[in-house]
């Protein structure tokens, strides 16, 4: 797992550099998605964190925040997401991940839940 977060971290670096802010955070909120339904129980275990603020989590900390970087950018390329935080993100995203893994989502599947669950949050977007 320490490997796949590596990875996943990176591509974030490269997401936040390479595609505008809109973008960047839609790719960013399905791979996360998609790479927590991957690590089998890590939603469970991110649930649990959240419930035990005394826990360590590591990876859920480093996740989130990238996360609050590409809500950051996001807020800044004026992209209208008022009262959002990115705890919010990161819990959507942990609850979308638990579906798709349950419900055995390939990718295309899952990108379209991730894209049906997220489409609120881009509707605003001028």
């Amino acid at each position: 797992m320490a490997a796949n977060l590596k990875n996943l971290l990176g591509t974030a670096s490269d997401l936040l550099e390479s595609l505008d802010a809109r973008e960047a955070l839609k790719e960013w909120l399905f791979m996360l998605t998609w790479q927590l339904g991957i690590w089998h129980d890590l939603p469970y275990c991110v649930a649990s964190a959240k419930a035990n603020p005394e826990s360590s989590n590591t990876a859920s900390a480093q996740l989130l925040t990238q996360t609050d970087k590409f809500l950051e950018k996001a807020k800044s390329s004026d992209l209208t997401m008022t009262g959002v935080t990115a705890v919010d993100f990161f819990e959507l995203v942990t609850t979308l991940s638990w579906g798709i893994d349950r419900l055995g989502d390939d990718e295309p599947a899952a990108r379209r839940r991730v894209t049906i669950a997220t489409a609120g949050i881009f509707h605003a977007v001028k």
